[in-house]
């Protein structure tokens, strides 16, 4: 009998503790983030995620979200798209709530930027505003919230606070990167060296000499100049494909070297045609242009 008497005031007093401390904590409630360039099921789930750390910190009282739509339900209260400060304060003043936040996400390129405000029912002033970037991936984000919540808290308390920066150890990336650069470069000079093994520059140095040549001598100038342009531009509009027995050399690659090979091997090879056919015509232009002079002169002095 006598523990039970010494029972109830414990239990009393706890109670009275809880409401004690429940009265210290203010309420907060979270409207639904606007999503700018975002999904609304990512806008959804951030905002989820951000209620979740306002609760981990243990510095506020937060509605949920089934008692909000249940009471602006009730209320007959439309959000879409944006809410003003004002909009804000009105929800806030619904739900019974001390404070109130409200905000954005949205993406610009690759960057995802977070704006949220905190605002004081009572008196509807903003206390506090939150700006934050993020280029990555759009999980990156939740480390911003949470960072957000741990500052929100701490001033709540009267704390300072101050954001950290993340620590991420980019050296194995850079190395893995900076490989790759080597491999790619190594991969396309081997490429180049095969090709100009490959390529019989004395066959388009010829062909285009006997072409200018020839367009020399029948159209003059104006010809020869033609007969410069098809021979050089010819050769790089003309298949340059890797041969079968390069082909089966490089299958110990994997497909993206192979493909760096390929293109170096291809883009190389044109290039060659493009000088030796424009070189040689070049040529062929200005002797077929002296054997015109030369005509000339000999029709001339007779």
């Amino acid at each position: 009998m006598f523990r039970r008497l010494l029972i109830l005031p414990m239990l009393l007093l706890g109670f009275t503790l809880c409401m004690n401390a429940q009265e210290r904590v203010p309420s907060i409630a979270v409207i639904a983030f606007e999503g700018r360039g975002i999904s609304e099921e990512e806008a959804s789930t951030l905002t989820d995620r951000f209620r979740s750390e306002l609760v981990r910190t243990e510095s506020f009282m937060l509605i949920e979200r089934s008692r909000m739509e249940q009471v602006l339900g009730e209320q007959q209260f439309q959000m879409s798209g944006a809410v003003s400060e004002d909009q804000a304060v009105e929800i806030g003043r619904l739900l019974g709530a001390q404070l109130i936040a409200f905000g954005a996400v949205g993406q610009l390129g690759k960057t995802y930027t977070i704006d949220l405000r905190l605002v004081e029912v009572a008196t509807g002033q903003v206390v506090s505003s939150y700006s934050r970037d993020h280029r990555g991936e759009i999980d990156g984000l939740l480390w911003q919230f949470n960072q957000i919540a741990t500052e929100m808290a701490a001033k709540s308390r009267g704390e300072s606070y101050e954001m950290p920066t993340p620590t991420v150890d980019l050296t194995p990336q850079r190395a893995q990167a900076s490989a790759l650069g080597v491999k790619k470069a190594e991969v396309r000079k081997r490429a180049k060296e095969h090709a100009k093994q490959d390529f019989k520059a004395g066959r388009w140095a010829g062909g285009g000499a006997v072409l200018g040549a020839g367009g020399a001598l029948l159209g003059f100038i104006p010809g020869g100049a033609v007969g410069v342009l098809v021979s050089a531009f010819g050769g790089k509009m003309m298949d340059a494909s890797v041969p079968a027995d390069r082909l089966e050399a490089i299958q110990e690659y994997d497909l993206i070297t192979q493909e760096i090979y390929i293109e170096a091997y291809e883009d190389h090879v044109q290039r060659l045609r493009f000088r030796a056919g424009g070189g040689g015509s070049s040529v062929g232009c200005c002797a077929g242009l002296l054997v015109v002079g030369a005509l000339l002169n000999a029709t001339a002095a007779e």
